[in-house]
């Protein structure tokens, strides 16, 4: 256990996973890694169009939680993307059973708690950069658009606690190949 927001938090292992369900990406991770689970993958799908790529590491409710924290790591590009529910892209195609679009995840809003910390080169670190979790264009402030080097920040979510199971949604479009996203540090309270 690990205290987060003044809350007791339960560091998520391998066991409280419930499924892991990606389209267009190769696991390459997938377990507990010292301790603690982690889900890396490779982006298989690139270009922009009808495919694009997904993860939703689906999480069971053997501990009751109303709230989320993990670490993203990435690198490459995306003019289109989303992570953990956003208001914009959160495309899945094609369609793939059981991989839902946000992760049951509610929107990003400070005032109720969602924060961004400890990143580098995403939101907070750079002014230019909007505070937003999902986007599908060329805009300047669209970080992942035109920052082509390693990413990573932790955030803290609440999920939606009248849709079902929740966890950790990511997906990518108009995009290279080849790069990777890692999902790590999740506890839940």
């Amino acid at each position: 256990m690990a205290v987060h927001y003044n809350q007791k938090a339960t560091l998520v292992t391998n066991s409280m996973v419930d499924a892991v369900i990606t389209t267009g990406m190769t696991t390459t991770t997938n377990g507990d890694v010292n301790g603690s689970y982690v889900y890396q993958g490779t982006i298989n799908l690139g270009g922009c169009g009808s495919n694009n790529s997904a993860v939703f590491v689906r999480l069971k409710d053997t501990i009751p939680w109303t709230k989320i924290t993990c670490f993203f790591e990435m690198n490459g590009t995306g003019a289109c993307w989303s992570f953990m529910g956003g208001s914009g892209f959160l495309e899945v195609s094609p369609a793939t059973t059981g991989l839902v679009p946000g992760g049951n995840i509610e929107q990003y809003n400070a005032s109720l708690g969602d924060r961004i910390f400890r990143d580098n080169g995403t939101f907070i670190s750079n002014p230019a950069y909007a505070v937003k979790w999902s986007a599908c264009d060329n805009n300047a402030d669209n970080f992942f658009r035109f920052n082509d080097y390693k990413s990573f920040w932790t955030t803290g979510r609440r999920k939606n606690v009248s849709n079902g199971l929740a966890g950790i949604f990511h997906s990518r479009s108009c995009n290279g190949t080849g790069v990777y996203i890692r999902i790590s540090n999740i506890f839940i309270f």
